[in-house]
């Protein structure tokens, strides 16, 4: 090739690739260029939907194709709904935990719990949320959060209740780990649901659409729900924001409640206590002087039959909610109870706080009574209850302590593990009334309903639990029972009568019903509908290496007695005294029940 030639095209070669490098070619090419997404930061606070966790679909044209769905697969269920309330001193901290795996925190602690809270997630197993949400901006519910946010390995979506800034500092530091971290932060509205799983969700309650301010009153207030199931959340709920609860016509029933505002004076209106009617209750406390828990609440709880824990002496709380019932399986609930010798509230009366300080229950100190009356505990307007349940003869008795008659069409009754329940047929109990379901083949009537099943509960020791027609839980009961049925003759074997009663039902339900190690008491119950002497009657520890015999006196239906122990008392229809030194023993004891013929009637282990 001539040298000339050669130059030339060296020369084009080199235009054409200049003229490449210049975009001369672009109007060619396979696409676009790339462009560089940012990063997305926080921005504003934007309101939460209930399908928070899907993106919106893009709107299709009349023109546009509908691509196939994609599956969605659903994480199976892998066991209950757990709650855990963490013992963070005078602060809150909630972790949830889905059937299918969710994983939400509902604050977060003091800072100086941060890692505290760290540490109990990790010992669960936990090392990212799909949720962190904080109820308000008081420092004992966000102080923990920067720690948490620095030291999980993923947090999914940040939420609270639209708090403006310029809150106190520690929501400021706060915000500034969510900036850093850059999790995207949405705000929650009554009225709102945020679904966790497709059986389980938080229904928001609070705060309203109108900010007041006010970090209580605009504190949110959650409703965690699974099936027939529900756990209040109240996070720091202010008294403008209860009353508008109350008047607003949610459902508040609940099988836990979270007390607001570490339970301090006026924290629950008695009003509010009476919708939510919790079976537990638990208080997020420090210890004195931190600890601040009105002794009015303990007591407008108590007479409401709730259980009551406080994190300063229990520690963590731990449920276990299967959708059918919530249990307690973690943490220790400390008894504190009507002393036998005092009556118990009448509906038209207050019932009387006692000044309660480390360790619980007794002894008490009686202070002036609280200005709103709470319900009677023993005499409710027309509340079924359980009676008994009878383990050897898979017997369980209801009965109505009221004054008026119950529906319990549609009531359920539900074994200890919840595999087994019955569905009351049509059947009313009139005010006094008691039937019994008998588990096995057999005709309804004559006060009896059979429960058409087989070995229900296990005789080596049960519970039996009541539930409404709506699934509220009503009541629970231990075995322990002996119910002796006694009919007078044949009667008619069609459905039962509405307010049919049996002939005869030995109702000598007398059982143990609370032991206390430290206290040295231990609690007797007359759940039947009769009488009951208690003449030849004894009650040993384990061992045995005490004895108490019971030389005479009864038990009304529905009355308590107590036995005391380790102190001397004059001894009244309520209240006993054994020996003047203790008889319990503190790391683990039994109270064993026995009636004349010396038969054990009831057997009560603790802790």
């Amino acid at each position: 090739m001539p040298r000339a030639l050669r130059t030339l095209l060296i020369l084009l070669a080199f235009v054409l690739v200049i003229f490449a490098l210049l975009g001369g070619f672009s109007q060619y090419s396979l696409g676009p260029a790339p462009v560089e997404i940012p990063v997305r930061t926080p921005g504003p606070l934007t309101t939460i939907t209930a399908t928070m966790m899907t993106p919106a679909p893009t709107p299709l044209s009349a023109s546009t194709t509908t691509p196939a769905p994609t599956p969605v697969l659903l994480r199976a269920p892998k066991g209950p709904l757990v709650v855990h309330i963490l013992a963070v001193g005078a602060g809150d901290a909630v972790l949830i935990e889905t059937p299918r795996g969710r994983t939400v925190l509902v604050d977060a602690g003091p800072p100086d719990k941060g890692a505290d809270v760290l540490r109990y997630l990790a010992s669960m197993g936990v090392t990212e949320l799909d949720l962190l949400i904080a109820s308000h901006a008081h420092a004992g519910q966000v102080g923990g959060m920067p720690v948490l946010l620095a030291g999980l390995d993923r947090v999914g979506h940040f939420l609270d209740g639209g708090l403006p800034d310029g809150h106190p500092a520690a929501y400021e530091r706060l915000l500034r780990a969510l900036d850093v971290s850059g999790v995207n932060r949405s705000a929650l509205r009554a009225g709102q649901r945020v679904q966790l799983d497709p059986e389980v969700w938080l229904d928001v309650l609070n705060p309203s659409a109108v900010s007041s301010e006010d970090q209580h009153e605009d504190s949110l207030v959650l409703r965690l729900v699974y099936n027939r199931t529900a756990i209040l959340l109240t996070g720091g709920l202010g008294p403008q924001s209860a009353e508008r609860l109350l008047a607003s016509g949610d459902e508040l029933e609940a099988d836990v409640l979270q007390v607001p505002r570490q339970g301090e004076p006026g924290a629950v209106a008695p009003a509010l206590l009476e919708r939510v009617h919790p079976r537990y209750a638990v208080v997020s406390t420090g210890d004195p002087p931190a600890n601040t828990v009105d002794d009015r609440l303990l007591a407008n709880l108590l007479t409401i039959g709730t259980t009551v824990y406080l994190t300063n002496t229990s520690g963590t709380v731990a449920f276990t909610c299967d959708g059918e019932v919530c249990r307690p399986v973690r943490g220790t609930a400390r008894a504190i109870d009507w002393p036998a010798d005092r009556d118990a509230p009448s509906p038209l009366s207050s019932p009387t706080p006692y000044l309660l300080e480390p360790p619980y229950p007794p002894p008490f100190t009686v202070e002036p009574t609280v200005t709103r009356p709470m319900p009677s505990p023993t005499a409710p307007p027309g509340e079924a209850r359980l009676g008994g349940l009878d383990l050897g003869t898979q017997r369980v008795l209801v009965t109505n302590p009221g004054l008026a008659p119950v529906n319990l069409t549609s009531w359920r009754l539900v074994n200890g593990d919840a595999s087994r329940f019955y569905r009351f047929p049509r059947y009313t109990l009139t005010p006094g009334g008691a039937v019994v379901v008998q588990v096995g083949k057999g005709t309804d009537g004559d006060g009896i309903l059979y429960w058409d099943a087989v070995d229900v509960f296990d005789p080596r020791g049960d519970q039996v639990f009541l539930h409404d027609a709506d699934g509220h839980p009503v009541d629970r009961r231990d075995g322990g029972a002996v119910l002796t049925i006694a009919t007078a003759g044949p009667t008619d074997a069609g459905t039962p009568a509405p307010a049919s009663t049996p002939t005869s039902i030995d109702t000598e339900t007398i059982s143990v019903e609370e032991l206390d190690l430290v206290a040295e008491w231990v609690r007797l119950r007359n759940s039947g509908t009769a009488q009951v002497d208690l003449a030849g009657w004894y009650l040993t520890d384990d061992g045995p290496n005490f004895r108490y015999d019971f030389a005479g006196g009864s038990i009304a239906p529905g009355a308590a007695l107590l036995l005391y122990s380790g102190s001397t008392g004059v001894d009244t229809d309520g209240r006993r005294y054994w020996y003047e030194r203790n008889v319990w023993n503190d790391e683990g004891d039994t109270a064993h029940l026995y009636d004349p013929e010396g038969t054990e009637i009831s057997v009560l282990r603790r802790p």
